[in-house]
């Protein structure tokens, strides 16, 4: 990481809010010559320099600030970003990891067994991981999360049918733990690619710029509070409920299917300057993209499309 970040350049934002102009538009071109052309890649800059003397202007934004009910609403913003992140954890993620294992012998395989069914879901954590890489930029972020978390729903509900099987064996619960033991494989596929990236980038995306920081850390804090609640609940409802744990989570995340349909915007080849001018009402947003109509396409030339909000 230390030889990463000795050659990683500083953002194009945080120079031209450090008066480095110059090295803004450079690290700017580096970055997106390859997609724009340079009479674009000027007028981002542009937009860029007027978003940081706005933001100068305002000052940095007290941490009240984040709570208010103001035209770019920043408090609605800050819901989103938490969202995302808690149910990120109460989907059940956490609970798969830490105790796979015991999850492994709850669906019916001996204890050693489940160990190494447990070292390969973790193997399969990590090269799932390198998926969403591929996907985010050019699926989008609202495609991804609705998919998936839809997937992940099913994969518990049918979990729970599968370890029912198991608990009650029935005449079916071999196969059914063999079946279940799948089920969590697919579990955290399915997490992966519509999660693991996502929730990192998405709230510093749809935060309001001069309020990032402490809406970042805010986020954050509400995911592993998140994951504590979780980690400690799990263990004591598989011991007292069993299959029907399972049923919990296919509900939670059923539940943040429509939610995110609703409340949560696309934010794919969108430049963060266009967001609070997004949020602040459907004029401002159209607007916004007549005015950008010629510079604002994604990595397959498409346009964007411009969620609308009251």
């Amino acid at each position: 990481m230390l030889v990463i970040i000795s050659i990683v350049p500083e953002s194009p934002r945080w120079l031209a809010a450090h008066h480095r102009p110059d090295e803004s538009l450079a690290v700017l071109r580096r970055l997106r010559g390859h997609q724009l052309d340079d009479e674009t890649i000027l007028k981002l800059h542009r937009d860029i320099l007027r978003a940081v003397q706005e933001e100068q202007e305002m000052g940095s934004g007290a941490w009240k600030t984040l709570l208010k009910a103001d035209k770019i609403h920043s408090r609605r913003r800050l819901l989103i970003a938490c969202g995302i992140q808690a149910f990120q954890q109460l989907g059940g993620i956490n609970a798969i990891i830490y105790y796979s294992s015991t999850l492994f012998i709850s669906a019916g395989l001996s204890a050693h067994l489940s160990a190494l069914m447990s070292g390969f879901l973790q193997l399969w954590f990590f090269v799932a991981s390198f998926i969403p890489w591929a996907l985010i930029d050019r699926v989008g972020r609202r495609p991804l999360l609705l998919s998936m978390i839809t997937l992940m729903a099913l994969t518990m509900a049918v979990q729970a049918a599968l370890v029912y099987q198991v608990e009650h064996a029935t005449s079916v619960a071999h196969s059914a733990s063999i079946a279940a033991a799948v089920m969590l494989f697919l579990f955290e596929g399915f997490f992966t690619v519509g999660f693991q990236a996502t929730v990192w980038v998405y709230p510093s995306e749809i935060l309001p710029l001069r309020l990032r920081q402490k809406g970042s850390a805010i986020s954050t804090a509400s995911n592993w509070i998140c994951n504590f609640i979780i980690v400690e609940i799990a263990p004591i409802a598989l011991t007292n409920i069993g299959w029907r744990t399972y049923i919990i989570f296919a509900v939670l995340n059923a539940t943040w299917v429509p939610i995110i349909y609703v409340f949560f915007p696309e934010s794919k080849g969108r430049e963060l300057e266009d967001f609070d001018r997004m949020f602040a009402g459907e004029e401002d947003a159209a607007i916004t993209e007549k005015g950008r109509e010629g510079s604002n396409r994604d990595l397959n030339g498409n346009f964007n499309h411009v969620a609308k909000f009251s």
